[in-house]
């Protein structure tokens, strides 16, 4: 193993809380894009779509706050509504993730990923549960997925190496992580940067 049990807590503590809140502001805005259209509007149509806004706007404000329990009862509250509502899941899927409730996490990510198999932000997601559960290899394949999709997706980059240190891939490693501070110093991140950057000294 590459790293340390505190440095691991450490690093898993301060990226988790980056990628919960970059993810959520743009889960909506690309959620928008997959709910299909209603061909006839009804009142009652009209009034569900509202109250979906609502919760989803609620939803994402309770995870901003760390309130993940009140997250995941909005989020069951619009898939009442909706059972194929594609934010839902992902938020739901953040939720628990913050709340180290990772295999459920998966199950929400996956139902996220049947509904739109396109989103990087779904296999991220997965991808990240799957990695505080030690499956180093299935997180490898959703990171890998997420940057097919994604190619500048900075957390992704630094997930997976951090997952091919684990599997033995010292220099995998270090290549990813250094791809990753690259986008996060064009990405204007000189933090997490230099996080990236630590790290790459520390295994090198």
């Amino acid at each position: 193993m590459l790293y340390t049990v505190n440095q691991m807590k450490k690093l898993t503590y301060l990226l988790s809380a980056i990628v919960l809140s970059a993810i959520v502001f743009t889960a909506k805005a690309e959620a928008q894009t997959t709910q299909q259209p209603v061909s006839s509007p009804t009142n009652s149509t009209s009034n569900d779509e509202k109250n979906i806004e609502a919760l989803l706007n609620q939803a994402s404000e309770d995870i901003d706050k760390g309130n993940l329990t009140a997250a995941i009862a909005k989020c069951d509250a619009i898939l009442k509504i909706d059972k194929q509502n594609f934010a839902a899941y992902v938020f739901r899927g953040l939720a628990n993730t913050g709340l180290k409730q990772y295999q459920v996490a998966v199950t929400d990510f996956e139902q996220a990923i049947q509904i739109n198999p396109n989103s990087h932000y779904s296999y991220f997601g997965r991808g990240f549960a799957r990695y505080h559960l030690k499956l180093y290899q299935e997180s490898l394949a959703d990171f890998d997925q997420t940057i097919k999709i994604e190619p500048e997706y900075a957390h992704a980059y630094y997930w997976r190496g951090i997952s091919k240190g684990f599997l033995g891939n010292k220099q995998g490693a270090i290549s990813d992580l250094r791809t990753a501070a690259e986008l996060y110093k064009k990405q204007g991140k000189p933090e997490d940067a230099k996080d990236a950057l630590d790290l790459i000294e520390k295994i090198s």
